[in-house]
């Protein structure tokens, strides 16, 4: 079959790339479309094409494809050119986070164009708050979700149950035996020794003020303790300055060019609002703190009944400033086995998806 692939943020990146592997090597022909956040329009909107080098995926950039004035507004005329020339038999596509449901970017744009040209497709929606309902009425055929909270925020939502298959997180697929054995390589590269090692992953803002980096990344230094050593991991969409807090902590806080999957396998605390990099700590069995504070997710805890990754324990939620520092003083527990079997991480969910766009 040839398939028409697409992400437009990192996470539905790499969510998409292992399906997009097995596919290929299963003799399908698959176009994979990128986005690349190196300008200023793209920095809060695009990041798949970063993702796509870095686990080596062939890919096709958008503006190599054609004119775009607006990567968040795609004409049907940019659209209908790439249906004409890869003629696709599927679509495959990730979900990046829009709550407004205007945005028509490239996700949208081939989800419209599978319909208009009576094309099969398939949305891989790989975390709780990712699907939104589009101002457009554009949807999926089908719909490859993380596990039933997804399936039921996504009805609460306005999604069409019959569409919808728990499929799991093909991304996760590598958690399903995985333990932390680069740690001495990665402490060794940080120069640590018996220090703890807390790692605070960042997160693009959701809506005004939500969630407040800032305020809790605060919160996180001032609860350090002579021995603990920071490594800040800032999101790449997150343009907010960080400079103060952290020029605060001195020598106790790590640069690093290791990247946010490297680093924390050194890592003996990790710490966020509701980041998926919590998911990974903890399925690595990393005592992960999330902290849920203010009007974070609010949406999805009052339609989920609470902060999933709380609801499914894979970790030790947190709501002040407080509540954080007794955490941290207190001694964690990693919660793998939990987390594993609440997702289903078996590392079959490529497999599963893929089933799901050649059905």
């Amino acid at each position: 079959m040839k398939i028409l692939a697409a992400a437009r943020h990192p996470g539905p990146a790499e969510s998409i790339s292992p399906v997009v592997k097995l596919l290929i090597e299963r003799g399908h022909s698959v176009t994979l479309i990128g986005m690349r956040n190196d300008t200023p329009e793209t920095r809060i909107h695009g990041g798949s094409a970063t993702k796509f080098r870095q686990v080596e995926l062939e890919h096709i950039e958008m503006n190599e494809l054609g004119d775009v004035q607006n990567v968040v507004s795609i004409t049907n005329a940019y659209t209908d050119a790439i249906f004409e020339r890869f003629k696709p038999d599927r679509v495959l596509v990730g979900c990046s986070v829009d709550a407004t449901g205007k945005h028509f970017a490239i996700e949208d744009a081939l989800l419209s164009g599978a319909d208009r040209h009576s094309v099969t497709s398939v949305q891989l929606v790989e975390a709780w708050r990712a699907w939104y309902p589009r101002e457009t009425g554009v949807v999926a055929n089908r719909y490859a979700v993380l596990d039933q909270i997804t399936r039921d925020v996504m009805s609460k939502r306005g999604a069409e149950l019959e569409r919808i298959a728990v499929t799991g997180n093909p991304n996760l697929d590598r958690f399903a035996n995985a333990v932390p054995d680069q740690r001495e390589t990665v402490r060794n590269s940080l120069e640590l020794k018996d220090e703890r090692l807390i790692v605070y992953f960042g997160q693009a803002v959701s809506r005004t003020g939500t969630p407040d980096n800032p305020k809790t990344m605060n919160w996180v230094v001032k609860a350090l303790g002579i021995d603990d050593r920071l490594v800040f991991s800032p999101h790449p969409r997150d343009d907010r300055d960080y400079t103060t807090i952290l020029e605060s902590v001195g020598n106790r806080v790590i640069e690093t060019t290791l990247t946010s999957d490297e680093v924390l396998h050194g890592a003996d605390v990790s710490i966020s609002h509701y980041s998926t990099m919590l998911m990974k700590s903890s399925l690595l069995d990393i005592p992960s703190i999330s902290i849920i504070h203010g009007e974070d997710i609010r949406d999805l805890r009052r339609e989920a009944g609470g902060s999933p990754m709380t609801l499914l324990g894979g970790v030790h939620e947190v709501n002040t400033e407080e509540q954080l520092l007794a955490g941290l003083s207190a001694g964690l527990s990693g919660q793998a086995s939990i987390i594993k079997n609440s997702l289903s991480v078996d590392g079959m969910a490529a497999e599963r998806v893929a089933q799901l766009v050649l059905a």
